[in-house]
């Protein structure tokens, strides 16, 4: 049975999941953050390189190529606590401004929807990342630093490498 249109009558908002549409958001969002991710992470890697690859070409130095690479490996860990929300920040602005841009958050508002509602798979997906974000900052960012920082005085200036 079909309903009748009264006017000044408020609809019923609906909080289910729009599958279609949250997975279209959330496509747009992840290939903009995981981009974003990629640029900042190679910044830090070459700031990284430029800092210390001078301690491990000097003449005391005992350091291999595979060294050198593990140990940049090792400090990627520490660098990716703090490009994570960055990232997050500069992913949510660039897809909002290409929905702003292509109208999409005119057409997302039009068809009823809140604008919490339009970036609710972003706000998701934030809140994801900063749970997996704590997680790696308390597990496994410091045990890396550690052995990046033995490994750095092993080669370095030959001393021994302290057991995990």
């Amino acid at each position: 049975m079909l309903e009748t249109y009264t006017p000044g009558a408020c609809l019923k908002r609906k909080w289910f999941p729009l599958w279609i549409l949250d997975w279209y958001v959330l496509k747009e969002f992840t290939i903009k953050f995981f981009i974003i991710m990629l640029l900042a992470s190679i910044l830090f890697v070459t700031g990284d390189v430029f800092n210390d690859l001078e301690d491990f070409i000097s003449d005391e130095s005992i350091a291999t190529t595979s060294d050198i690479i593990i140990y940049f490996l090792l400090k990627l860990p520490g660098n990716l606590r703090f490009v994570l929300p960055i990232s997050v920040l500069l992913g949510c602005m660039w897809t909002m401004a290409a929905f702003g841009k292509n109208q999409e958050i005119t057409a997302m508002r039009a068809a009823g929807l809140s604008l919490f509602r339009c970036g609710g798979a972003i706000i998701a997906a934030g809140l994801v990342v900063t749970a997996v974000n704590y997680y790696w900052n308390e597990t496994y960012v410091p045990k890396a630093q550690r052995k990046a920082m033995a490994m750095q005085m092993h080669l370095t200036k030959g001393s021994e490498i302290p057991p995990d």
